[in-house]
């Protein structure tokens, strides 16, 4: 019973670190293509 418990929440902890290192990864992409695009605006003028 608490190999049961320990693997679920080994696992939980498991996932929640990949889903904020992704969505860290999807932010700085975002961000990075802003900045692009505001970099390019300004170089126009």
């Amino acid at each position: 019973m608490q190999k049961i418990i320990f693997i679920t929440v080994s696992l939980l902890i498991i996932g929640y670190v990949i889903y904020m290192g992704v969505t860290a990864v999807i932010r700085g992409k975002k961000y990075k293509e802003e900045n692009k695009k505001e970099q390019n605006k300004e170089e126009n003028q």
